[in-house]
């Protein structure tokens, strides 16, 4: 009966292994999914704010004008 056992507990052992292998990776993937989420997130408000030097005048630029 132990001949049986040890082979089963071999590819026990083996499948716990990697799907904590699997499970760490899938870990490290999603953190970096979000990391890189983030940044592009940070990077496409940078790009749609206005330029200063477009927004419109302030009143005091336009006081002497009026």
């Amino acid at each position: 009966m132990s001949e049986h056992s040890e082979p089963h507990e071999s590819l026990h052992l083996t499948v716990v292994q990697e799907s904590a292998k699997n499970y760490h990776s899938f870990l490290h993937k999603r953190n970096d999914l979000t990391e890189k989420r983030s940044i592009i997130s940070k990077l496409r408000r940078i790009l749609t704010e206005e330029d200063p030097a477009e927004q419109s005048p302030r009143p005091a630029d336009t006081a002497g004008f009026n």
